[in-house]
């Protein structure tokens, strides 16, 4: 459940029969160690690369725009199954700033949420 929105998570899917993997859910529910989540990854931004896949990585493994984003600058995907559970955190890590993810602002630094501005 998002902490923001109180709504439910839901993967974008865009009408076409896909493979989706919940990555974090799967994560979270002990479906999936860390290093079997991480080789998914790979291997399913390796297919993107090679044109194997029928929609884009974020889709495939159930990510919204904020997750996906935070893969991109290198989250351990154990510390994003945490926020996904728990809430995204609130504050900027280094200056105590109140960040809301859902208006970007921000990135990732040692797996932590900071402010663009630190």
């Amino acid at each position: 459940m998002d902490p923001v929105t109180g709504e439910m998570y839901k993967p974008p899917v865009k009408g076409r029969m896909i493979n989706l993997i919940n990555i974090l859910d799967s994560i979270i529910e002990k479906k999936l160690s860390i290093n079997e989540a991480d080789d998914i990854l790979e291997e399913i931004i390796d297919k993107f690369h090679d044109g194997e896949l029928e929609t884009i990585p974020q889709e495939e493994l159930c990510l919204d725009k904020f997750e996906w984003t935070a893969i991109g600058f290198g989250i351990y995907l154990s510390v994003l199954a945490g926020w996904r559970k728990e809430g995204w955190p609130t504050k900027c890590s280094k200056c105590k700033k109140m960040i809301n993810y859902r208006e970007f602002g921000w990135k990732i630094v040692n797996d932590e949420l900071v402010c663009i501005k630190c």
